[in-house]
């Protein structure tokens, strides 16, 4: 297996709405930020509330250089991130990622999405070929 190289990555975040409330938005931008201020560490936040926002922006992540870490910020069930009002699983986003994030990183920011079998989340590695895989799994 392929290791990743020791520098700094760079971060892009697709993040859903966490609830109704619009106008008192939660967000995890205050974590980027800290994450640059202490780290030098840039990043780059997208909106994300549907499948095709999300195929839109793993588009668009594809074609940034030196950005090496997917933050996937939303809701989640077992094997699943939640959108706003449907749900993506990890088959299906792997296949939305295709080959195209090999030797990056995924962090689910999303409660249990990794509370499945270890081989599910293995497939889901090698049909990407990223790195690593982190997040809940509860």
């Amino acid at each position: 297996m392929a290791r990743s190289k020791s520098y700094k990555k760079n971060i892009v975040c697709l993040e859903s709405l966490w609830d109704d409330d619009i106008e008192n938005r939660l967000t995890v931008a205050p974590i980027l930020e800290l994450l640059s201020r202490r780290n030098g560490i840039k990043s780059i936040l997208l909106t994300c509330n549907t499948q095709e926002e999300l195929e839109q922006n793993l588009n668009l992540f594809k074609k940034k250089k030196g950005y090496h870490i997917l933050y996937l910020a939303f809701h989640g069930k077992p094997g699943k991130i939640i959108l706003d009002g449907s749900s993506v699983d990890m088959e299906t986003l792997a296949e939305l990622m295709g080959k195209r994030f090999s030797n990056q990183i995924v962090y689910f920011g999303s409660c249990a999405t990794l509370n499945v079998k270890k081989e599910r989340i293995f497939n889901f590695m090698k049909s990407t070929g990223i790195l690593m895989v982190m997040g809940y799994n509860r």
